[in-house]
Order: C-alpha cells, then sequence, then structure tokens
C-alpha cells in the first residue's frame, strides 16, 4: 500500500511540473519578457556620404533569431549608404523617431502574432508621414500566402484605421533553435536583403 502511495505522490508531484512549467513558459512568451533585455542601440555609419538615416528597432525573441535578422538588416542598409541606428525596443533610442527616412520594427513572431512588445511599438509608432515603415517578423508559423496585402495583416496586424502605413513586410520562418527553416524561401540573409530591398524600392 505504501508503495502504491508513493507512485501516487511521484506522479502527482510531476503533473504539477508540468502545469507549472507550461503556465510559465506561456506566461513568458505572452509578455514577452525577452523584450525587456532589449535596451541597448548602437550606431552604424556608412563608409562614405550617407542617403540618410534610417532606425532598425528589434524585439530579440526567446530564440534570438529576430535580432540577427535586425543585426543583419541593419547591415544591409549601412552597407547601401545609409547611416544606421539599431535599437532594443525598450531602448531610449527607440523612442524617438523623429529624422529617420526607413523604420524597421524587428520581432518575434509567436504562433500567427507579432510578439507584444514590437506590436505595441508598431501600434504606437508616431513617425512622419514620409517615413517609410517595414515589418520583418521570425517565427516558426508559415505563412499561407505570400501575397503583400496577405502579408501586411499576418505581420503587422494593424487596425485599417491606423495611422501606420507598412511598406515592407517579411515573415522568416524559423526551427525552434532559430535557424532558417523554409529553405524554399531562401537564406536568412537572402530574406533580410529581399526585405531592404522592398523598404527601399
Amino acid at each position: 500500500m505504501s508503495l502504491l502511495m508513493n507512485i501516487l505522490k511521484i506522479a502527482g508531484m510531476g503533473i504539477v511540473l508540468i502545469v507549472v512549467t507550461i503556465a510559465a513558459g506561456y506566461c513568458f512568451l505572452r509578455f514577452d519578457m525577452m523584450s525587456y533585455t532589449a535596451t541597448s542601440s548602437e550606431t552604424m555609419s556608412p563608409a562614405g556620404t550617407s542617403a540618410g538615416s534610417t532606425l532598425v528597432v528589434y524585439d530579440p525573441g526567446l530564440s534570438g533569431a529576430a535580432k540577427n535578422s535586425a543585426v543583419e538588416i541593419a547591415d544591409d542598409l549601412r552597407s547601401k549608404g545609409y547611416r544606421v541606428d539599431l535599437a532594443g525596443v525598450r531602448s531610449g533610442t527607440a523612442g524617438n523617431v523623429s529624422g529617420y527616412k526607413f523604420i524597421a520594427v524587428v520581432g518575434p513572431a509567436y504562433w500567427d502574432k507579432l510578439g507584444s512588445a514590437a506590436q505595441s511599438y508598431l501600434e504606437n509608432l508616431h513617425a512622419s508621414p514620409e517615413t517609410e515603415v517595414g515589418v520583418f517578423a521570425t517565427g516558426i508559423i508559415e505563412p499561407d500566402s505570400a501575397d503583400p496585402a496577405y502579408m501586411r495583416e499576418f505581420v503587422a496586424h494593424l487596425p485599417d484605421d491606423s495611422p501606420v502605413k507598412v511598406k515592407a513586410t517579411t515573415k522568416l520562418v524559423t526551427d525552434f533553435g532559430g535557424s532558417c527553416a523554409n529553405q524554399t524561401a531562401g537564406s536568412a540573409d537572402g530574406q533580410c536583403g529581399d526585405f531592404v530591398a522592398d523598404l527601399l524600392r
């Protein structure tokens, strides 16, 4: 009888541990806890004369794929002659959006929705009407279509009356470790380059 009781106690503790782990993981993703680490910023200057200023704001996400993509996007913009401020979503630099020709918001997508910090940043973005805005998401869910209108809805989730008009959107499909998983869409570097080309077009 005592052996059965010990087995039931261990099984019960195992079930409680599983439930607590699932609840903690859900809360970690739901409240986008990794965004609280995105407080730094850096300025990247082009080699020659600047073609203008750009802002790349990132929420690193759980796997780090979003931050890696933001760095790649920022470097591509710099190589095309732009001065780039690469800023964490919770940095002071991310809050000052005046004077930029382009703003790229890069963040993780959990299930089919941009992480809460990047989504909130995008919804509250008060950029000049002349500023071009792009949204780049990373995550394991593959979009059903590559149609630009569908991708804007899938990635940005902005209401129809939003003052933010998104020009370019991309979803980098990754595995759980953050590596590019959709090889038919090209490499992560290639998709970042295509996103920059769409934004600058």
